[in-house]
């Protein structure tokens, strides 16, 4: 999703991956749940939210031996 400029769709993302349907489907519903994903509808897919972009710099942040 991340080098996307638009919404994936649930079954692109799972062939993506690799993962089962299902899993895949359960993982983004946590996602969005704690606001890293945003679900744009059933039938336009998923997309990062701007809290992701924050984690990750967060989380580049704490890895910087600075």
């Amino acid at each position: 999703m991340a080098s996307k400029d638009h919404p994936v769709l649930l079954n692109e993302l799972a062939k993506a991956t690799g993962l089962n349907l299902s899993t895949c489907h359960h993982l983004l519903a946590t996602l969005v749940a704690r606001g890293y994903a945003i679900h744009a509808g059933r039938s336009r897919g998923y997309t990062l939210s701007p809290h992701y972009a924050s984690w990750l710099a967060g989380l580049a942040q704490a890895s910087d031996p600075a």
